[in-house]
Formats: C-alpha cells, sequence, structure tokens
C-alpha cells in the first residue's frame, strides 16, 4: 500500500528494524501512514479526529508489540494493508463500544450457512465494492476456513480457544490452519484486483 508522498516502507525491513532495536523505524511507520489511515478511517466510520488518532497509535503499538514479542515474524502484505486491518478490526471494536456500531450477535455466527463470516465482520453500509469482493473471497474459503475466521477475528478467540472448540491436534495445528486460511483469502482478493 503506498501511501501519498509514494513512498512505500519495505514490512520485512521494518520487523528487522524493530528487532534490531531501531525504534526510528516506528516515528517513519507513524508519520508516513497516519495521515492516510485517519483520511481512510474518516470516510468509513463516524469518530472524530481523535479518536482516529488515538486508533492508529494503538495499530502501530500493536504492530510493535507483536514483532517484539516474536509473534508477527513477517507479512504476507503490504506493511499497510496489515496496519489498516489491525485499525479496521480496533475500529469495529470502538464502534461497538460507544454503540455506533450494531453487529450480528456472535450466538448467531454459528450457521455458517446463514451468515458469511464477512457479513459478521463488515456493518452493513461501511463500504461497498470492497464489501463485494470481500463477501465473493471470503465465499469463496471452505467452510472451516470461514468457521477459524470467525472464531479468531470476530470472537477474538486465541488459539487455546480455537483449540478446545474445534478439531485441532495442537495449538500449532490451529495457528497453521489460520495462517492458511488468511493466505487463501488474501491471495483470492488479490485476484479480483489483477
Amino acid at each position: 500500500m503506498k501511501n501519498r508522498k509514494g513512498s512505500r516502507i519495505d514490512a520485512a525491513l521494518a520487523i528487522q528494524a524493530i528487532k534490531e532495536g531501531d525504534n526510528k523505524i516506528i516515528e517513519k511507520i507513524y508519520a508516513d501512514y497516519r495521515n492516510d489511515f485517519i483520511h481512510w478511517a474518516s470516510h468509513r466510520f463516524p469518530f472524530d479526529q481523535e479518536d482516529l488518532r488515538d486508533v492508529f497509535q494503538d495499530v502501530v503499538i500493536i504492530f510493535y508489540d507483536k514483532v517484539k514479542t516474536g509473534g508477527l515474524q513477517h507479512l504476507d502484505c503490504a506493511l499497510g494493508t496489515f496496519l489498516y486491518a489491525i485499525g479496521f478490526k480496533r475500529l469495529c471494536s470502538l464502534g461497538r463500544k460507544k454503540n455506533k456500531m450494531e453487529f450480528e450477535a456472535p450466538e448467531e455466527l454459528a450457521v455458517l450457512s446463514a451468515k458469511t463470516m464477512e457479513d459478521a465482520l463488515i456493518p452493513e453500509d461501511i463500504w461497498s465494492d470492497e464489501r463485494l469482493i470481500l463477501r465473493k473471497a471470503i465465499n469463496s474459503l471452505s467452510k472451516s476456513c470461514q468457521k477459524i475466521l470467525i472464531m479468531s477475528v470476530y470472537e477474538e478467540l486465541t488459539n487455546e480457544e480455537i483449540l478446545q472448540k474445534g478439531d485441532y491436534q495442537s495449538k500449532e495445528a490451529v495457528a497453521v490452519v489460520k495462517s492458511k486460511c488468511i493466505k487463501n483469502l488474501t491471495d483470492i482478493i488479490r485476484k479480483f484486483f489483477t
């Protein structure tokens, strides 16, 4: 994802810099992506600029913490895409807390044939074309991928909790399946843009 200045921060280099203790990369990420994120979010969420700045600051901190703790070793997408995905999730959470957005109750998500994961994750009027592409991409995933991504993204379950609810042998197996499902979803979405 290019920012308005036209530069791109390479995710692998950013991750490596953080691992090596170069905190200036965080300042660069914040400076390079903040305004674009706020612009993007302000057209999709009913929050003031202060809330959007706070959310983006949380996004950068989450990214930094995930890298520092070893929870994030590499990205299969652009850094900006990853930051926006975290931001989207945080904004949806904030919307639920402020009662500015309505979401399906988790119990209603148990029947995947009735609702797609996308319907659970994205409120009705946020996107138009993007929503259609995401719906098609998610619907083309296997039911098992839809289920694990619902548990992970929407229900915010840990790998341990998913292990207890699902048919997996270990937390590592959950992580592998989840990673493959995310990669499949990413690949499908990319095909829509090529």
